[in-house]
């Protein structure tokens, strides 16, 4: 063979294998280049996704604010409302206690004095009506007699006026609850407490029917079902109910013992129902 062919051969081969490896390292460029445009792609579906996600959440937050506007709107109508209740109140409230006070009770200190004074009034009416027949028995002691008899008949009605007016300034079964209520709301109407006090009647003579036992649910769905829905007529789930019940358990819970006729008070109140007692 001669030395061009060789040589030739040679050459191809070359050149055939420069040709392969300029096609491989081609081949790894374009595989670069196309895993770039790939991840060009991916980042900016990503980013697409993103910002369509992030356009999303402002419209929620949006929708939240509206919302909440809206309740702080509501909420703050109401504060008005019941501040300009409050307010008629407290300027009523002096009224109401000159009204009510010095009917509705006398305090324990002057009852016992006045009884004191009913006493003495009958011992000393005792004493003179011993003293009346030694008296007869004297003839020229007969005009003292008289004038004694007549002291003892004029004393007399101012005695029985002096009972009768103890016995009906004495406190009533209600006074008690009712100094109870005023130490959670000092205008607190009698009449009120008294009605609550005549509905719930011979209940109250017992230890379960004189308190509340708010740790008990029997007592509490008691309260909701014979009070709250029964007698104020308050309407509603159950749940909304229990609820009710459940806050003024809490507005009490200094007590450890809850007197129910304060209660059931504080109960009408927070529902508007004091008219419905």
């Amino acid at each position: 063979m001669s030395t061009t062919v060789l040589t030739s051969r040679a050459m191809d081969t070359v050149q055939t294998t420069r040709a392969a490896a300029r096609k491989s390292a081609l081949a790894y460029v374009g595989l670069h280049v196309f895993a770039f445009e790939r991840a060009a792609v991916r980042v900016k579906q990503v980013r697409t996704a993103r910002k369509a996600f992030f356009e999303t959440l402002v419209v929620k937050g949006e929708e939240i604010e509206t919302e909440g506007l809206k309740l702080f709107g509501k909420a703050k109508a109401e504060a008005v409302d019941t501040f300009a209740d409050a307010k008629d109140a407290v300027l009523t409230a002096g009224d109401t206690v000159k009204t009510i006070l010095p009917k509705a009770y006398m305090p324990k200190g002057k009852v016992a004095r006045m009884e004191e004074e009913v006493a003495q009034l009958e011992a000393k009416l005792k004493k003179m009506s011993k003293a009346a027949p030694k008296a007869k028995t004297k003839k020229p002691a007969a005009k003292k007699t008289t004038a004694k008899k007549t002291v003892t008949k004029t004393a007399a009605p101012k005695t029985a006026p002096a009972k009768g007016a103890a016995k009906a300034q004495a406190p009533a079964a209600h006074i008690a609850y009712l100094e109870d209520a005023r130490r959670y709301d000092v205008d607190v109407s009698e009449a009120h407490i008294k009605a609550i006090v005549t509905h719930l009647g011979i209940a109250l003579s017992s230890q379960d029917g004189k308190f509340v036992a708010c740790t008990d649910d029997k007592e509490r769905d008691t309260v909701r079902d014979s009070w709250l829905v029964k007698k104020l007529g308050v309407e509603g789930v159950a749940d909304v109910l229990d609820a009710k019940v459940v806050s003024i358990c809490e507005a009490m819970k200094a007590d450890r013992m809850k007197k129910r006729p304060t209660f059931y008070y504080l109960l009408a109140k927070a529902e508007g129902k004091l008219s419905a007692l």
